[in-house]
């Protein structure tokens, strides 16, 4: 669980912010299988790509699943996956189909 707490930088910490702290301090790193650590020499071969942006999207659970089972069969960030195959789409210019299905 992610706590985000607000420090007034002008004020003196309270005992209770200083408490607070120095658990942060001692409490023991988390491992996320979609963000393994990095060697040097991993951080090597990234090249720094200064025209990405950052988005919020909403994606169905079943294309989540899917790219997550394909990043653990190929050792790629799912997210990196669903980049590259967007970016894919769109220097091939591939569009999607945008018949809508009638339902019921």
């Amino acid at each position: 669980m992610i706590v985000t707490k607000k420090i007034d930088l002008n004020k003196k910490l309270t005992k209770k912010q200083i408490k607070m702290l120095e658990e942060a301090r001692n409490r023991e790193d988390v491992y996320d299988p979609d963000c393994p650590p990095q060697t040097e020499e991993d951080l090597k071969q990234f090249i720094r790509v200064g025209n990405k942006k950052h988005v919020t999207i909403y994606l169905d659970n079943v294309v989540i699943d899917y790219f997550k089972n394909l990043s653990q069969e190929t050792d790629i960030p799912y997210q990196t996956l669903i980049n590259m195959y967007l970016r894919h789409c769109a220097d091939d210019k591939i569009k999607p189909d945008t018949k809508w299905k009638k339902t019921g």
